[in-house]
């Protein structure tokens, strides 16, 4: 948005709620008798707790703006010194018409196109547009509410993402540890192994959960349902498999309270390298190795194959019965 617009629209926007008894809450659940759109002079004198100001208009109680951002007819969600307010229309512009914020327009809602404000109506139940030429999107200004708007770009699902109207299935969300383009709910999921996520404010939007070792944001996104933090991030983490498998680029390690799952690796170091922890060793396996005559050290070792390792290296501790491949280490013979 241009800085001529933005300034234009804080000033259509820009009001505030005069002093009540509420504080600096700029309202109360709590309030006097005055109903909405009665006049009034203080917070506390509404039976909302709001009693908004707006430069050149009549001071009056008004209702804060439903969770998901909509208000009655004719009115706008509006924020009102850092409270959403339902402000009555100052016009009635239809979807298309150029505006400077959302009370000038029919709808409600008016988004930044191409440097300028333009009137946004809501989309269809099924998630489309009456006119083909705009997108059904979720954009944060709006509440998570989906409008029809211009698109700026087709990115496909899974795309790095800034905005809904960027996306080709109209929602920008956080997930995976980034914000990813991804499609609405409203025709359902159709894609192998999404779920439609509902609790953020970009709109619902059908995801795939994360799998281990994947970047995560949280724990709702991975398939385990523990979302683990490392350097630089987070990823997903989940139960070791059988001996102790884990996915390539994990090592399995015990976590805090005892319970054991595969984490990234933080180290790559190769066999015989000698290491303290799992995920310092490329095979994601560090063991020490050693006999009552012979100390072979800790190191970073590979997992037998089949009871074989390469020459030089004995292969320790298998037992097949109980479903364990052993490691190879140094032979001390």
């Amino acid at each position: 948005m241009n800085r001529a617009l933005a300034c234009f629209l804080v000033l259509l926007l820009s009001v505030a709620c005069k002093p009540g008894g509420s504080g600096a809450d700029g309202g109360s659940a709590d309030g006097g008798g005055t109903p909405i759109d009665g006049d009034c002079e203080r917070n506390a004198e509404c039976a909302s707790g709001f009693c908004a100001h707006v430069p050149g208009e009549r001071t009056a109680c008004r209702l804060p703006c439903a969770a998901d951002g909509t208000c009655a007819a004719a009115h706008s969600c509006t924020t009102v010194d850092g409270v959403r307010l339902c402000l009555p229309l100052v016009a009635t512009l239809p979807a298309g018409s150029a505006c400077r914020g959302g009370r000038e327009c029919a709808s409600g809602a008016c988004v930044e196109s191409a440097g300028s404000g333009i009137c946004v109506e809501p989309c269809l139940p099924n998630g489309s547009c009456t006119d083909t030429t705009l997108r059904c999107a979720v954009e944060p200004a709006l509440a998570g509410v989906p409008y029809c708007m211009p698109p700026t770009d087709v990115l496909p699902a899974g795309n790095a993402c800034s905005s809904g109207r960027e996306c080709a299935g109209g929602r920008c969300v956080p997930w995976g540890g980034r914000y990813q383009c991804a499609g609405g709910c409203e025709a359902g999921c159709g894609d192998a192994g999404a779920i439609c996520d509902t609790t953020h404010a970009y709109g619902s939007a059908c995801v795939v959960p994360v799998p281990d070792l994947g970047a995560c944001g949280d724990p709702r996104e991975c398939v385990s349902a523990i979302c683990f933090a490392v350097d630089g991030g987070a990823v997903c983490v989940g139960p070791c498999g059988p001996d102790q498998e884990c996915p390539p680029a994990g090592a399995c390690l015990a976590l805090q309270g005892g319970a054991r799952a595969c984490t990234p690796l933080v180290d790559t170091r190769p066999v015989g390298t000698a290491c303290d922890r799992a995920d310092q060793c490329a095979s994601g396996r560090c063991a020490r190795f050693g006999t009552a005559t012979f100390d072979g050290g800790v190191v970073c070792a590979d997992p037998c194959d089949g009871g074989a390792c390469t020459a030089g290296l004995l292969c320790w501790g298998a037992d097949p019965d109980a479903g364990r491949r052993g490691l190879c280490g140094p032979d001390p013979y």
